[in-house]
């Protein structure tokens, strides 16, 4: 395997020679592997890395929507789990439980509160950014 790939978990070797090169050319590498400077590689640690994705290149609004869609992931995971648990207890005990709890209970909350987290966080990373670029707000 290559430093920095992603594996192919020996699939590979059993591919005509022809699939092989296809195959190998869909593996991507990592995000800080394929930076071209030492310095590039530091400032995205310095700056942050979500998912793979460097945060030292978000605009007001591309923190705004990965604010917001990390809210969304989080109320879907949450209610997903909250769901399966209410059916696990309904099975267990034979009481059917009002799922809509799962939406108000576990789902809004979760979700809510991961958003506002995310917006805060990437929101200061935002204000960071451009107070050291000069571009903050004049008093």
């Amino acid at each position: 395997h290559a430093v920095g790939r992603a594996p192919d978990f020996g699939v590979v070797r059993y591919l005509r020679r022809q699939d092989q090169s296809a195959l190998q050319s869909l593996r991507h590498r990592f995000i800080l592997t394929e930076m071209v400077t030492a310095n590039d590689v530091e400032r995205a640690r310095r700056d942050g890395v979500v998912l793979g994705v460097p945060l030292g290149d978000l605009g007001w609004f591309q923190s705004l929507l990965m604010g917001t869609a990390f809210g969304m992931a989080a109320f879907f995971l949450t209610t997903f789990v909250a769901i399966f648990a209410m059916l696990f207890y309904q099975m267990a005990t034979h009481h059917v439980p009002a799922y809509q709890m799962a939406y108000r209970r576990a789902g809004f909350p979760v979700g809510a509160v991961v958003m506002a987290c995310s917006l805060g966080y990437l929101g200061m990373q935002w204000m960071k950014r451009m107070a050291r670029k000069g571009l903050g707000p004049r008093a």
